[in-house]
């Protein structure tokens, strides 16, 4: 991964989690081929969301809009 989307990784994180978000991770899977594997990534991009044990809950492959994640969020009780 370049630099700049690197950052732009680092900067969407650091936006939702100041959002009062849990425990946002972006996964380069060119880079992490390994961390990748462990949670079934494939196609890309894919969202994964994870309940507070740990478990899937919910799985989202190809664009996902903020607001969409924001919406599933709430609905898995984050604020």
């Amino acid at each position: 991964m370049d630099a700049t989307s690197k950052k732009l990784y680092e900067m969407k994180a650091e936006a939702i989690q100041a959002a009062g978000h849990p425990n946002v991770l972006f996964v380069h899977v060119r880079e992490e081929q390994v961390r990748a594997a462990r949670y079934g990534v494939q196609p890309i991009p894919v969202q994964v969301f994870f309940d507070k044990d740990g478990r899937e809950v919910f799985r989202h492959v190809g664009f996902f809009p903020q607001e969409k994640i924001e919406k599933k969020l709430a609905e898995m009780g984050v604020k």
